[in-house]
């Protein structure tokens, strides 16, 4: 009876002690992270970081992650750092990895086409919003560029959905019109 007892402390003494921490998750190793509820975050990084990651791990051309997040939240990533080297291969919006570029391609699952977002290093610390709770986020790595540094972290955080709309009526005008939140795009 003893022993069970101390498993039991051990366990929620482990617990204690994660319960604060971030979760950090590397985005080659977890294909669906779920994230969780309200005000969840942790962090999504390249293989190896904070160091660049070791040429044998480029062989994987590439890795991609869905965030599941609650229903009720949508998903709020931050681009922190991201050092990869220069793509000179124009628009790397058709979601396929091009040789010779390394970079992360994001978009909210339920609106690829609207939200579809290609992330260089002269991206660092902007921000992306999904509209819904599913975001997918790939990296492309080339492996032409296995020798060049390339690491990145991506923060996120769950954020409650909740929008209140207001409006106002002219009643000196028989004719009007009204639109839904950021028209023409979906909200």
């Amino acid at each position: 009876m003893k022993t069970s007892q101390t498993l039991v402390w051990i366990i929620l003494g482990c617990f204690n002690v994660i319960q604060g921490a971030i979760q950090q998750v590397d985005i080659c190793d977890v294909s669906n992270l779920d994230a969780g509820g309200v005000d969840s975050e942790g962090e999504i990084v390249s293989p190896g970081y904070p160091y660049s990651a070791p040429a044998r791990e480029w062989t994987q051309r590439l890795c991609r992650m869905t965030i599941t997040a609650c229903p009720e939240c949508y998903v709020r990533l931050n681009f922190g750092e991201i050092k990869l080297p220069k793509c000179e291969n124009g628009s790397m919006l058709t979601g396929s990895c091009l040789p010779g570029c390394d970079f992360i391609l994001v978009y909210d699952l339920n609106y690829p086409r609207e939200t579809n977002q290609a992330v260089y290093a002269r991206n660092q610390g902007s921000d992306f919003v999904s509209i819904s709770n599913r975001v997918s986020i790939k990296f492309c790595h080339s492996v032409e560029n296995s020798n060049a540094y390339k690491r990145f972290i991506v923060s996120y955080k769950l954020i409650e959905k909740y929008t209140l709309i207001t409006g106002e009526h002219d009643t000196s005008s028989a004719v009007g019109y009204f639109t839904s939140p950021n028209f023409p795009r979906y909200y």
